[in-house]
């Protein structure tokens, strides 16, 4: 539920979370929002955020393998978000003994800066004008610390591992925000 939600994300938004653990879900009547809230009770963390209009919005929710689904939703291990600032607990939930690179989920969140905020974008990419749009619209309503900084890919050196991203993207803290992988050499021709 945010102002640039207007319409189902595209695949090539969907594409980004490529685990097959993982279900992203279009829910325009909230219906699975308005059971995510109604089911959520202990030992599931209470989360801290992503309540508007007491719709729940822009949240994670990690359940244990073997959980049971029935009429009611097991309860999390993960359930909380925005998104952004649970990675870390998202990545500590689906693999506990590897080291991830993110921030400890202990550490209070940051506010974004424009460093930790970059749109990665070409020459000739069509669809950088909307997503730019939606981007400046959501960052409006954010407030001032949410601005970004853009980064046209051909300016930077050949070995950036950002030139691997499809266009456009949008990192913060050097991460895609859906998730993507970072690029590994050797890096795909711009497209």
């Amino acid at each position: 539920m945010l102002p640039t939600d207007w319409a189902a994300p595209a695949s090539s938004a969907l594409g980004r979370l490529s685990d097959g653990r993982v279900r992203q879900y279009w829910d325009p009547d909230h219906l699975l929002a308005t059971q995510m809230k109604k089911d959520a009770r202990a030992p599931q963390p209470e989360q801290d955020c992503c309540v508007r209009s007491g719709i729940l919005w822009d949240l994670a929710a990690v359940y244990p393998p073997g959980s049971i689904w029935s009429e009611r939703m097991p309860a999390a291990t993960v359930f909380n978000g925005p998104v952004v600032d649970v990675i870390g607990a998202i990545e500590d939930a689906i693999a506990p003994n590897v080291k991830h690179r993110t921030r400890s989920t202990t550490d209070p969140p940051a506010e974004p800066t424009v460093r930790e905020l970059v749109f990665l974008t070409r020459g000739g990419c069509a669809s950088t004008t909307a997503m730019r749009r939606n981007l400046d619209e959501a960052s409006k309503a954010l407030g001032p610390a949410a601005g970004y900084e853009v980064i046209d890919q051909d300016t930077l050196p050949t070995a950036d591992v950002r030139r691997g991203y499809p266009t456009p993207t949008l990192l913060y803290a050097d991460r895609d925000i859906f998730g993507m992988p970072v690029p590994k050499p050797p890096l795909p021709d711009p497209t």
